[in-house]
């Protein structure tokens, strides 16, 4: 993503690297979770024209009973012909092999704009850390040109892998989704124990940003907000924490991936208790920032 403002100072080139551990029930990024390139449809973009069915040498493509094209991955070699050929864009492909040197080709586009505005690279995802070796070639790359670095994490990785990438990160934005490893357990699958050892480590020895997505009904109010306040203030340090209020883009995503979305579809973000909710934070020290807002 090119022209990014709100992951890292000035302005930014986002990387995703797909993968991740975590399966958060409002994960706005779900093609993001798998380490391997995957189909998406756009059921209102299609034209029925069955062109991609009729173009695959190998048979991969199909139609279920709901009209929805699905890619049986075993059979499919990756030809992309179904994709090229779907002039309406309704049957797209998430993921791509890439070599650190195409990655830093498209970064390299931008490095006026990273230079005139104190921008740079932020490597997102997906967990980013869950390709280390990759991810570490990349941070490498970038500092060998100069550029400000930062990384999204969800910190569900082992502490040896973010020591060992601290020279080559100048900011960690990192997404705090709960207080307990019992709420961790309950939103996104996995307890949250090495997350909250991570962070107290990284708030020791480096720049760091606190992200925490706002969620309703599950993180932004009654005793798992008050779990969040908890942990945040007998953490020796204030500094930044953004809230990001949740938002339903994703959903769409879920039905291209012809997968159920976590959360009931109609929440929206309640913008008046995430103010009420800066204020507190504002009061016990810490520096607070809305996303859009």
């Amino acid at each position: 993503m090119r022209y990014a403002l709100n992951d890292g100072p000035g302005i930014r080139t986002i990387v995703f690297l797909k993968g991740c551990p975590l399966s958060c029930q409002w994960c706005s990024n779900p093609e993001s979770q798998s380490f391997y390139p995957e189909f998406i449809f756009y059921k209102d973009q299609c034209m029925s024209c069955n062109t991609c069915e009729t173009v695959c040498a190998e048979n991969a493509v199909s139609i279920n009973k709901s009209d929805h094209r699905q890619v049986d991955l075993e059979k499919c070699t990756h030809c992309n012909q179904c994709v090229d050929r779907c002039f309406a864009e309704a049957l797209r492909l998430v993921g791509r092999s890439m070599s650190v040197e195409a990655v830093m080709t498209d970064v390299m586009k931008d490095c006026n704009f990273y230079m005139e505005s104190g921008g740079g690279v932020t490597f997102s995802g997906g967990e980013p850390f869950s390709q280390p070796e990759f991810l570490k070639a990349c941070l490498k790359a970038c500092k060998t040109r100069n550029l400000n670095t930062a990384v999204e994490t969800a910190g569900i990785i082992r502490w040896e892998l973010i020591e060992s990438l601290l020279p080559l990160v100048d900011l960690f934005l990192f997404d705090l989704k709960a207080g307990t490893a019992k709420d961790y357990k309950r939103f996104t699958g996995i307890a949250g124990h090495k997350i909250f050892s991570n962070l107290e480590k990284l708030l020791a020895r480096h720049d760091v940003i606190i992200r925490i997505p706002m969620i309703p009904g599950l993180n932004d109010r009654g005793q798992s907000w008050k779990d969040i306040i908890d942990f945040l203030e007998q953490l020796n340090w204030r500094g930044r924490i953004d809230l990001l209020p949740y938002h339903r883009m994703g959903i769409g995503k879920y039905i291209g991936l012809n997968r159920e979305y976590g959360l009931d579809s109609s929440k929206t973000a309640d913008m008046e208790n995430i103010k009420l909710k800066r204020k507190q934070l504002a009061a016990a020290g810490f520096k607070t920032c809305i996303h859009g807002g």
